[in-house]
């Protein structure tokens, strides 16, 4: 996902982890690890004419986090129902799950 704006761009660049990983097990991720993560997809096609290759190398900040997923088994408790945005969690490309909290 590649979103610009302002003459910056921001981009998300996401793959699926082998297997699912529990608190404490979650993995945490070093520099090291995202340049690795990165250099395998140089070549990726963003447009017919840039390749991820071409954002990475131009990056001014970067991070490699594992999103965790994460679902109510159950979604009522007594008269509390959760319905919308509250039941399931708000991925970062948009700050959404902060502008939610603060609305």
């Amino acid at each position: 996902m590649v979103i610009g704006s302002k003459g910056r761009t921001f981009w998300f660049l996401v793959e699926k982890l082998p297997k699912a990983y529990r608190v404490p097990d979650i993995p945490h991720y070093t520099k090291e690890d995202a340049d690795a993560f990165s250099t395998c997809s140089i070549d990726r096609p963003i447009t017919t004419t840039v390749k991820y290759g071409d954002i990475w190398m131009n990056r001014k900040s970067y991070t490699l986090v594992p999103l965790e997923e994460g679902q109510l088994k159950r979604w009522t408790w007594g008269r509390i129902v959760c319905v919308g945005d509250c039941v399931h969690k708000m991925t970062p490309n948009m700050g959404a799950g902060g502008n939610t909290a603060i609305e």
